[in-house]
């Protein structure tokens, strides 16, 4: 997961411009490998300018327990408090 809120931009701004676009395009042997080389280029920058995390899903989450069956749930707990 990206944190954006942390992030560089200043700094994958400046890398960005920076960048031989053209060195990576014409020595690319076709348009494939070129994509290829810019979204590596770009991944890259963002890696080292916005932070990332692993996020795991919760012990506590059942495959069955849908956000509307949680919301109902809620609901039946607040009937119950009064």
């Amino acid at each position: 997961m990206w944190g954006y809120n942390h992030g560089d931009f200043l700094g994958l701004n400046n890398a960005l411009y920076v960048t031989p676009w053209e060195f990576i395009i014409i020595h690319s042997p076709n348009v494939h490998s070129a994509l290829s080389n810019i979204t590596n280029v770009i991944n890259q920058t963002l890696k080292a300018f916005i932070s990332t995390k692993i996020v795991h899903p919760s012990n506590k989450s059942k495959p069955w327990l849908t956000r509307e069956l949680r919301l109902l749930i809620r609901k039946r707990s607040r009937y119950h408090k009064r």
